[in-house]
């Protein structure tokens, strides 16, 4: 009687091995890969959210909203601004919001139409519009 197994049965065993394997770890770096882009996307759209409520919130409780080079100044009191060097979010001078995928916020305020671009890259922007009668 022999003992052990043949050559033959071993390369089978080794190769339907290694076909398993790589088709499980192929699928895991797919469902990595997804889930590293919904987590961008996730965090960004978060950041949009709360740089919207803030402005949102102060732009609705203003009487008077000025613009003055990069930065939007509501009854000569809040500043509303966005330090590009340090990605940050700020309101007189306190950072509010430190961003990861916003890289800029441009102010343009055309009549009662305030109009905030929101920067995700060189050319990806979103706009937000916020209408002070």
């Amino acid at each position: 009687m022999k003992k052990g197994f043949t050559l033959i049965e071993l390369i089978t065993a080794i190769s339907l091995t290694a076909i398993i394997l790589l088709t499980v770890f192929s699928i895991t770096i797919f469902v990595s890969n997804l889930l590293a882009k919904n987590q961008y996307q996730e965090i960004t759209f978060d950041e949009i959210y709360l740089i919207d409520k803030y402005i949102e919130n102060y732009v609705d409780q203003a009487n008077q909203v000025e613009l003055v080079e990069d930065e939007l100044i509501l009854d000569n009191e809040q500043i509303i601004s966005f330090d590009q060097s340090n990605l940050s979010f700020n309101i007189n001078g306190n950072t509010i919001l430190i961003t990861r995928y916003i890289q800029n916020l441009e102010f343009n305020i055309d009549g009662h139409l305030i109009i905030v671009h929101l920067w995700i890259n060189e050319s990806e922007y979103l706009s937000l519009n916020y209408y002070k009668s």
